[in-house]
């Protein structure tokens, strides 16, 4: 199975209190799901292992998805505005698609994005 990411895009859903991350996703030879993760590269002293952060409290969001077999597939993740801690609003990720046996099968350029107040 092969996967291509394209560029992210994030818009700050101001009434729904999350920032929504689009991130264009194409598969060829998909046979079964996929994990996708969108990964921070700060430590931001997030709750370490809860569901939006790993063990060191790095953002981590990890949803299982059909791989899209059309080139204008997408993955959308929504990070709530909670994660805000102290008032930094502003993250930096990469988005990662993970295949069968944990096998990495692609990854975004790193990315900022903003989660609303």
């Amino acid at each position: 199975m092969l996967a291509f990411l394209g560029s992210a895009n994030s818009v700050e859903l101001k009434d729904e209190h999350v920032a929504k991350i689009t991130v264009p996703l194409y598969c060829r030879n998909a046979t079964e799901p996929i994990h996708v993760a969108i990964v921070g590269s700060e430590l931001k002293r997030l709750p370490a292992n809860s569901v939006n952060s790993d063990e060191f409290g790095k953002l981590r969001i990890v949803q299982e998805a059909a791989c899209p077999t059309d080139p204008s597939g997408r993955v959308e993740f929504l990070v709530p505005s909670q994660l805000a801690a102290g008032g930094d609003r502003k993250f930096k990720a990469s988005v990662l698609v993970i295949g069968a046996k944990s096998r990495p099968l692609d990854q975004s350029n790193e990315f900022s994005f903003k989660v609303p107040k």
